[in-house]
């Protein structure tokens, strides 16, 4: 099966929680919206990317305590691919595994209230994302696509 070449987006709005506070109930909690984001008004069952694939996360903050983009990250990807606590594993989810993400861009970004958006130079969604740290202390936008062409990155 092959990944779709549009790209997979939604936002979490939110502060994320750090790899540092795995096992806490603030943990599960997170990764769970995370998934409850990630298939909302979906129309599709089983995984949604079963195979290589990229994802892009940006993290948009204000009032929120900063926290490091790499820690931020496990989270998100145990929401993806369906580690929210329940047993058995939902069968609707975006990644079979998190194991298949082969690329992974993290960003995080500061917002003040004389940051100027500019709709036309952000996704819908990444709009919404920070429109929503604005509004409140903090968000997450996540991007989910195809993998990246190994076939261009590596020379022989």
């Amino acid at each position: 099966m092959t990944v779709s070449a549009t790209p997979h987006e939604f936002h979490v709005p939110g502060s994320p929680v750090s790899v540092n506070r795995y096992g806490t109930r603030a943990y599960r909690d997170w990764r769970g919206e995370v998934h409850a984001r990630s298939i909302a008004a979906s129309v599709w069952s089983g995984p949604l990317m079963p195979g290589p694939c990229s994802v892009k996360v940006r993290y948009f903050w204000r009032l929120d305590r900063r926290k490091d983009v790499d820690n931020i990250l496990k989270a998100i990807l145990d929401g993806l691919d369906g580690k929210i606590g329940v047993t058995p594993k939902p069968s609707q989810t975006v990644l079979l595994d998190d194991r298949e993400v082969e690329h992974v861009v993290s960003q995080r970004t500061r917002l003040g209230f004389a940051t100027r958006l500019d709709a036309r130079r952000l996704r819908p969604e990444e709009y919404q994302a920070a429109l929503a740290a604005l509004s409140g202390q903090a968000a997450v936008f996540v991007s989910i696509g195809p993998g990246p062409n190994h076939a261009r990155s590596v020379t022989r």
